[in-house]
């Protein structure tokens, strides 16, 4: 009676990219949602107020290589890359997902409300094999992700006439993944295997970047044990904010002093590896204004943001050639401008992680914005086409138009890169690595209706 709806699914999937031993797999899926004004009688108020709930299982697919023995040509020989997998099987997540819907006002104002609890386990992780039959590595299934969101959609008719109307669509999103199995030695993995800042380890959220951070006052110089009774007379904070030697400041012996702490009250250990940042922003909230006056209509969509941080690798390597704008003193006054030495030998830490180049991925982007006016056919017939066609539409559509940040790359919108592992997400990684920025495009339209 329109009241209670539920809806179930079972599926038996298989395929030919897992291991001969492991190639099917058995999923569902069972879903409800109760209908409040419909099951209470109620003749006025919300005219849609759904509760709603849902439990399912999917699998995910490894590359196309991944099952098989690999051996790689090498100076007349072969080296044995990858051993084979015949019990490779996907990766299964779990998920609930709990929500509401709620409409109001004939439709004039929606609301939608998701929760959604993931996790997914036997990942399917390259893990290295030392000593194992001279095999380098194996993929394997391993390690487990938990996966946290809240997402609302709000819909909002402001005002509807007939030669005005103002539309307002608002989307957001809060997400939280955190590794919570891995039976391997913690790794890093990122845009190659030469630079791998993001940690694979338990208990970590993804996208969690580990490095060294730089000395900047005297206090954080004597958490180092063997530099605790340093003399403060000996050390000055440079214009960037980082404490030096004061003898050194203005040459090109000037060096920043990398962060050393203790591990444990006792200090039986000392550390220089800390976390430098989370790629994963804060949240995410997407606006979708629609303006009508009459036939002339224009729709703009705003993508913002909020926290997590990115690695700008692009400057971290130009630092090396003092090819960063690090490195630029133009502006600064003759007594605190510093050598390059300092970036290209000090900051540039040898292409290992470092907190200087780790900045804030906020950001506001007006991502799309498209003007059209509609042609009816009263006015196509005093051009005389009014036979020939009902309506015409023309329009200009432009993308990635502008964006409110400060970060000092080209754009924090980064596009995903292809990671250590074969795996590729801005999401996860949000580094900056060489790519081609969002580009702005303008696209011109016509739509016509005969």
């Amino acid at each position: 009676n329109d009241k209670v709806v539920v809806d179930g699914l079972v599926r038996r999937d298989g395929s030919s990219l897992f291991g001969p031993d492991a190639r099917f797999a058995t999923y569902y899926r069972a879903s409800g949602a109760l209908r409040i004004p419909q099951i209470l009688g109620w003749k006025s108020g919300p005219e849609e107020f759904r509760i709603r709930a849902s439990y399912g299982t999917a699998g995910l697919r490894p590359t196309f290589s991944a099952q098989y023995e690999v051996l790689t040509p090498q100076g007349g020989t072969f080296v044995k890359t990858q051993l084979g997998n015949r019990n490779l099987k996907p990766a299964r997540s779990k998920e609930l997902e709990v929500g509401t819907n709620i409409e109001l006002l004939s439709g004039r104002l929606t609301f939608e409300y998701n929760y959604s609890n993931k996790e997914t386990r036997d990942q399917i992780i390259l893990a290295p094999l030392p000593g194992t039959a001279g095999f380098q590595s194996q993929w394997q299934n391993v390690g487990a992700l938990r996966a946290k969101s809240h997402e609302i959609a709000i819909g909002a008719q402001v005002f509807n006439a007939r030669n005005f109307a103002f539309q307002l669509n608002i989307t957001g999103d809060r997400v939280r993944e955190t590794i919570t199995d891995w039976p391997l030695p913690n790794a890093g993995y990122g845009p190659d295997g030469s630079f791998s800042p993001f940690q694979f380890s338990a208990g970590v959220r993804l996208g969690t970047m580990k490095g060294q951070k730089w000395v900047r006052s005297f206090a954080e110089l004597q958490r180092d044990p063997s530099k605790a009774n340093a003399d403060p007379a000996l050390y000055s904070v440079n214009a960037d904010g980082y404490l030096v030697l004061t003898a050194n400041r203005g040459t090109n012996k000037e060096r920043p002093i990398k962060l050393v702490e203790c591990v444990d009250a006792a200090c039986t250990s000392t550390t220089n590896i800390f976390t430098i940042g989370v790629a994963a922003p804060d949240f995410r909230i997407g606006m979708n204004p629609t303006i009508a006056i009459k036939r002339f209509a224009v729709t703009g969509l705003l993508d913002w943001s909020q926290g997590g941080q990115i690695y700008n690798g692009t400057a971290h390597w130009g630092t090396q050639d003092c090819a960063s704008i690090k490195c630029d003193q133009f502006n600064k006054a003759p007594a605190d401008r510093i050598a390059e030495g300092f970036y290209s030998t000090g900051l540039y830490n040898g292409a290992s992680a470092n907190e200087a180049f780790v900045e804030s991925a906020t950001y506001l982007k007006l991502r799309e914005l498209s003007v059209n006016y509609t042609f009816n056919k009263g006015e196509l017939g005093k051009v005389g086409l009014g036979r020939l066609f009902s309506e015409i539409r023309v329009g200009v559509i432009g993308r990635n138009l502008l964006t409110v940040s400060k970060y000092t790359g080209l754009d924090p919108d980064v596009a995903p890169i292809s990671e250590l592992n074969g795996q590729a997400s801005a999401f996860r990684t949000r580094m900056d690595w060489f790519q081609y920025p969002q580009f702005r495009t303008f696209t011109a339209s016509v739509e016509i209706a005969f």
